[in-house]
């Protein structure tokens, strides 16, 4: 079975843990590589080789455009998905270039059926 490799970006530490506990649990997945700050982001996504980097609002709203574009164009082309505690986030995460967006008001069990749109 190919496992779906998820980069992590969150400044969160419990909510981090929960996302990547999450994740490990789940058949077929597998957490590459974890972020807590936009600094050096792009060179951990590019050595983690990820199909899906799932990330925090609250760490990339400075500049997501240019760090989204930035994640696009790595070697394994990611798919990038934004999560916030905000719904009315996703039309901004959107339009900065996100593939799609998840409501951390969610209960964690949603994020996977999510994660599965992209295998």
């Amino acid at each position: 079975m190919t496992q779906l490799r998820i980069f992590i970006g969150d400044t969160n530490r419990n909510g981090r843990l929960g996302i990547e506990m999450l994740i490990d649990n789940e058949p077929g997945f597998q957490v590459v590589g974890i972020a807590v700050q936009t600094d050096g982001l792009i060179s951990q996504v590019k050595a983690s080789h990820p199909d899906i980097v799932l990330v925090d609002w609250q760490m990339v709203k400075s500049s997501p455009v240019r760090l989204f574009k930035d994640i696009h164009v790595v070697e394994s082309q990611p798919q990038i998905i934004v999560m916030d505690v905000r719904a009315e986030t996703r039309q901004l995460a959107i339009s900065c270039g996100a593939d799609a967006y998840f409501c951390k008001d969610k209960p964690g069990d949603q994020l996977v059926p999510l994660l599965r749109q992209f295998k």
